[in-house]
């Protein structure tokens, strides 16, 4: 088992990079998962894991130049030798959405916090997605169109006591 697990970005050229996990043990640290979209650059910003030992992270895919593409949330089963991709988010002609925040609680209750982007306003939404089945299927759980001009989801936090799930996030002019 991992002591420590960190996500981040690698390079190839200014218009592609993978996701990266990382985890270590001591100085021992291996690449666990090095996610590639198709063309473009993708981009991790959260990680949890749940009591089993999975791990889910969390973020987004964009196009090469762009802002635009789908929230990702993948998760690894088996000590970090396998990833898959859980649940990959934009809705029909909505140009962008990210995920900035992922939790699971003891029952494997997943879910993932971050904004979707609206068409033809250039505003987001906050967003909020869950899954009830350790990340097979996905439903929107709470949509917040903003109070003034955007608004998102920046993180999720989860109680361990009584498992009240916490969002954060911002709604500006």
């Amino acid at each position: 088992t991992a002591a420590a697990i960190v996500i981040g970005s690698t390079f190839t050229s200014n218009t592609s990079g993978n996701w990266v996990v990382r985890a270590g043990v001591g100085s021992l640290w291996l690449t666990t998962d090095n996610h590639a979209t198709s063309s473009g650059v993708a981009h991790p910003q959260a990680i949890a894991r749940d009591s089993n030992g999975r791990v889910f992270v969390a973020g987004g895919e964009n196009m090469p130049g762009s802002n635009v593409g789908p929230w990702v949330v993948r998760r690894s089963n088996n000590g970090f030798n396998q990833w898959s991709t859980l649940d990959t988010f934009d809705e029909p002609a909505k140009p962008a959405a990210i995920a900035f925040g992922v939790v699971v609680d003891g029952n494997g209750h997943v879910l993932a916090g971050g904004a979707e982007a609206q068409t033809g306003d250039n505003t987001y939404h906050w967003v909020v997605r869950e899954s009830a089945d350790g990340g097979t299927t996905w439903t929107v759980s709470d949509d917040q169109a903003p109070i003034r001009f955007s608004n998102g989801v920046e993180a999720l936090a989860l109680n361990p006591v009584n498992g009240d799930v916490y969002a954060a996030g911002y709604d500006f002019d």
